[in-house]
């Protein structure tokens, strides 16, 4: 029960932090304030420890090209669905307006989320169905509350579908591998080559 409730935090983050006050910084910080009390609450911050296991040379690579497709992918397709003025004014109204405080995000967001989210989504939430689960879209779901920011809703299946698989992925990866390892560089890779590719939209 405990881990249902765990759901909801992502949601109710965005949702305060996106929507009631209209900044990035603040939805994320009390996303992962929130998971680590909730970690430390249920005596699971010792899951960081998972970081350092589960590896394998060869399904690191298809998790690193996993993580890089994210990005190439939006990379060949966000000129398709939105503009660099929409895309300027939608990160200026979600608190980041200069190239400084987006190159700070994309650092933040790039390697920080990825390992707090994999602790909590593939640690503490990790569900031993191999087949695609209801987690996997809870996972998936909470991102469209700040892409609908940045790419027309109509859009929204796309990314939806993408990240549903991801997670089902990376759930994958840990279970078989008894470890975080690698789904961890696989979220680093696909939040760093995600946010990059915004970053080289916006400046080429």
């Amino acid at each position: 029960q405990m881990k249902w409730l765990a759901l909801l935090i992502p949601y109710i983050s965005a949702i305060f932090g996106l929507y009631a006050f209209n900044n990035i910084w603040l939805a994320v910080g009390i996303y992962h304030i929130l998971i680590l009390i909730f970690l430390a609450s249920s005596n699971k911050l010792d899951l960081d420890k998972n970081l350092y296991k589960g590896w394998d040379l060869k399904i690191g690579w298809l998790a690193i090209a996993i993580g890089f497709l994210a990005g190439i992918i939006i990379f060949l397709t966000i000129p398709l669905i939105t503009t660099t003025e929409h895309l300027n004014n939608a990160l200026v109204n979600l608190g980041l307006g200069n190239m400084k405080s987006l190159l700070v995000f994309i650092l933040y967001w790039s390697f920080v989320n990825p390992i707090i989210e994999v602790v909590f989504w593939r640690g503490y939430l990790q569900d031993k169905n191999k087949k695609i689960a209801p987690i996997d879209f809870a996972f998936s779901g909470y991102h469209l509350l700040y892409l609908v920011f940045l790419i027309p809703w109509q859009f929204l299946i796309f990314p939806f579908v993408f990240l549903v698989f991801a997670s089902w992925i990376w759930r994958w990866m840990a279970y078989k591998y008894k470890g975080l390892l690698l789904p961890a560089i696989s979220h680093i890779a696909a939040d760093f080559t995600v946010v990059l590719s915004v970053y080289l939209f916006l400046t080429i």
